[in-house]
């Protein structure tokens, strides 16, 4: 996963002439993979890494035209982590998967059931709304309590050094 991610981040980084591609290459190229490690064997891997660094560039520009202003953890996460879960049920299509070691029969049977990109799709669709409520109940919270911005004086003097200075007496 990090060899699939490094070869397309230092071609990406070359092409848009952005040495950041070639660093977090790999790291994008892993998380293509998270969902599918105990699935593919490493040269599928490898394969289904080779896209990372395309859709990290891809949820740069997202974040970009969304206006939002995360630019370090969201691209790297959003599309290859989805992408993740969507091979997942492609390159473990058939294979069976749940249950619970020990029991041999009934709802609950090790390796009852099998895996399918309909149930990844199904995944998604029903995670990804629990998971953005949730995170912006978070915010939301946040927002009224502590507050998420810093004064606009603050903000010019650069809010590291606010955090991490001790006060002065």
């Amino acid at each position: 996963a990090f060899g699939g991610g490094a070869v397309s981040g230092a071609i990406l980084a070359y092409w848009k002439r952005n040495p950041s591609f070639a660093v977090l290459g790999p790291a994008s190229g892993y998380i293509c993979c998270t969902a599918l490690f105990d699935l593919v064997m490493p040269w599928q891997a490898f394969l289904v890494a080779l896209p990372g660094p395309l859709l990290l560039y891809s949820g740069f520009e997202l974040v970009k035209k969304l206006g939002l202003d995360e630019p370090k953890t969201a691209p790297l996460t959003i599309l290859p982590a989805t992408y993740s879960i969507i091979m997942t049920g492609v390159v473990g299509n058939g294979r069976p998967a749940g249950g619970v070691m020990g029991i041999s029969s009934g709802a609950y049977a090790h390796l009852h059931t099998h895996i399918s990109i309909g149930q990844q799709l199904l995944g998604l669709a029903v995670m990804v709304p629990i998971i953005a409520g949730l995170a912006l109940s978070a915010i939301l919270l946040i927002e009224k309590t502590f507050g998420l911005r810093g004064t606009p004086e603050r903000e010019l003097e650069g809010l590291d050094s606010y955090w991490t200075t001790p006060s002065q007496p």
